[in-house]
């Protein structure tokens, strides 16, 4: 049965019945969703339910009306929000079937003397739902990320390796800090849109080849606050409060501030976002091994010398003194990826 048959008459009336079933049981069939999950706990718990829910009103709302169409949009939706959110496919899926579950009984109080029939029809439905989800999925987590990344790429000639640099680099220090997959995955994936606020900085400054007067130091540091703002517009358009898009909004807007609060906006331990904590010593390691107009490359030995001990302008105390403790445990991995592309001074 393809899309076409579920717009038969017969079948469209009984969707409408099973729908309108839905909005009187609507708490119900929730509440025995809820009973069968077994991390209501976890903080990931709350955007999980929240899709599942929309899910059960996305039926209620369309397919009591008999429309289809507005549902399977209503998916794309759905689809997109639990992505942003960070809601694995998987765990989606999963919670999606045992939303099946959960109305099989109200279903069959109904239908008793006929369950095959709605039963195969929801099924159908279903198959469709999960591909919609699963297509949705796919383009946020790509298309947001990498499109971004490269808007600022095309401005900013400095970024190239260094946006792959310094995601390793922070995988590396989440990884040694103890933090879950999830974390860990999330920084790698989302620390190269840490700089796109430059592609709202004007050329005269962007592309200086020496060094910034004060004035134009400041239109500099506004980059932080325009990217961090235009994925903070993503966030709310989406109004996730957590996952891959919330970590890139605050390490676009904090990984210039400083453990001991002399950075851009004066946040201090931590007040700074971890992330942002953590990719900040991995772009102050790329920053002093690069060349940059204004200086020349320094070695891995000089560069980790300086984030440990200092050198008057950067100091140990400007980094979360738990990230440093694991970028010193990390040296030498950092040594082998930062020459791992060939661009770099030994």
């Amino acid at each position: 049965m393809g899309r076409k048959d579920l717009f038969a008459e017969d079948r469209i009336a009984l969707l409408k019945e099973i729908g309108s079933l839905f909005r009187e049981r609507r708490g119900e069939i929730v509440e025995n969703w809820v009973r069968e999950q077994t991390d209501r706990d976890s903080p990931k718990f709350a955007p999980l339910k929240k899709g599942i829910e929309m899910l059960v009103d996305a039926f209620i709302e369309h397919i009591s009306r008999g429309d289809l169409e507005a549902y399977f949009n209503a998916n794309s939706v759905i689809g997109k929000k639990t992505a942003a959110a960070d809601v694995r496919p998987n765990v989606f899926f999963d919670a999606f079937h045992d939303f099946e579950d959960a109305y099989a009984g109200v279903l069959w109080g109904r239908y008793s003397n006929d369950i095959l029939k709605p039963i195969c029809l929801l099924d159908q439905l279903h198959h469709k739902t999960i591909a919609i989800l699963a297509k949705e999925y796919a383009a946020t987590k790509d298309a947001t990320i990498f499109a971004m990344a490269k808007l600022a790429e095309s401005r900013d000639p400095e970024t190239g390796a260094h946006l792959e640099r310094t995601r390793e680099y922070s995988r590396v220090i989440g990884e040694c800090l103890g933090h879950d997959a999830d974390f860990v995955e999330n920084i790698y994936a989302v620390s190269v849109l840490h700089d796109i606020g430059k592609v709202g900085i004007p050329d005269s400054v962007l592309l200086k080849p020496g060094g910034l007067t004060n004035d134009e130091f400041e239109i500099m540091r506004t980059h932080a606050k325009k990217g961090g703002d235009t994925l903070n517009a993503v966030v709310g358009d989406l109004e996730i409060t957590r996952g891959e898009l919330v970590m890139a909004r605050d390490i676009a807007y904090f990984h210039h501030e400083k453990y001991d609060g002399t950075g851009y906006n004066g946040l201090a331990g931590e007040d700074i976002p971890v992330a942002a904590r953590i990719f900040a010593a991995a772009d102050i390691y790329d920053a002093l091994r690069s060349k940059r107009p204004y200086k020349g490359p320094l070695t891995h030995e000089q560069s980790a010398r300086i984030i440990l001990e200092g050198d008057g302008r950067t100091m140990p105390a400007h980094f979360d003194p738990s990230v440093l403790e694991a970028f010193a445990q990390s040296l030498q991995v950092f040594l082998e990826v930062s020459q791992k592309y060939g661009d770099m001074t030994p």
